[in-house]
Formats: structure tokens, sequence, C-alpha cells
């Protein structure tokens, strides 16, 4: 579970896959996913809510620091958004990152 603007998400058509045996597992993944997403989607809000609420130290030391991907995911967001990133929201995301540490 990683955030990732959603400019950088490729769709994959399954059908278009040459190799039928990766075509299979793609298929079989996504049809479990499909089977399952509410209970992933609760579990994940769930896994979420602990790690950032710093409730369970021994479950944070194994999960990464959401909020700080977050804020990079921002940060990418606008440098592709402008070619550059503005150096007043570079020094604010940093300090939200700071402040959370």
């Amino acid at each position: 579970m990683i955030p990732v603007p959603g400019t950088e998400i490729i769709r994959l058509n399954i059908e278009e896959v040459a190799d039928e045996k990766y075509k299979n597992l793609l298929r079989d993944q996504a049809k479990i996913i499909m089977m399952n997403h509410k209970k992933i989607k609760a579990k994940a809000k769930l896994l979420y809510s602990i790690v950032n609420s710093g409730a369970n130290e021994k479950l944070i030391s194994r999960c990464s620091k959401y909020k700080l991907l977050e804020i990079k995911c921002c940060e990418y967001s606008l440098v592709i958004a402008d070619g550059k990133i503005d150096v007043e929201v570079a020094f604010e995301l940093d300090k939200q990152i700071n402040d959370e540490n």
C-alpha cells in the first residue's frame, strides 16, 4: 500500500499479455482481488490508522512510514506538474515530516 500519483498508473489489459502462464496468473490474482476487495480495503484502512496513531510499536517497525510516503508523493506530483518544485511548498512538506517524526 503506497501512494502513487494517478498520472503514473498504467492500466494493463490482461488479455493483451502474450505469455499465457503470466496471463493466467494475472487473471487469478485479479479474480481474488475482486472477490475480496472490501476486506482488503478494510484491513488496509485499519493498518493505516494503527501505524499513523503510533499505537503498536512492533507493527510500526515492520511497516512503511505512510505519512512520509504521502508527502513525498505530493512533492513528486508537484515536480511533475511544474517541472520544478516550489521552495516554500517543499519547506512546508519537510516541516510536516519532521513534526511527525
